[in-house]
């Protein structure tokens, strides 16, 4: 058995958003409130979150395998691509190895807003 006491910890619940300690037995949260909670389990390790936070409930299980296998190597890779050009070359490159018609298709683009007005222009 754990508890996690010292820092903030974000329950998700809007009746008690914040509390002091969550306590942790074979994995499942057991029980959450302030520190008094450390009483109630004398034997528990206690671990310091030294004013970091604590997010208890949230498990990521967001996968797409199938995209790795499936659609990646039809996509352009615009990984770290930042300027316009690079990107377009991309996608040109890409619109080559198609045959036929359909949807070029690119994954990763840089998250700006720059440029976005010029291609809404040209395309």
């Amino acid at each position: 058995m754990i508890v996690f006491t010292g820092g903030q910890i974000l329950t998700m619940d809007s009746e008690q958003k914040y509390v002091e300690a969550v306590v942790i037995k074979e994995g499942h949260i057991v029980a959450v409130g302030d520190r008094s909670l450390l009483k109630a389990y004398p034997d528990a390790k206690i671990h310091s979150l030294k004013d970091r936070v604590l997010l208890p409930a949230f498990i990521d299980s967001h996968n797409h395998l199938s995209s790795l296998g499936c659609f990646f190597p039809t996509w352009a890779n615009l990984i770290g691509l930042t300027e316009k050009e690079s990107a377009l070359e991309k996608i040109r490159m890409q619109a080559r190895k198609k045959s036929g018609k359909g949807w070029i298709t690119g994954h990763n683009p840089c998250n700006t807003t720059s440029g976005l007005k010029s291609l809404d222009i040209e395309y």
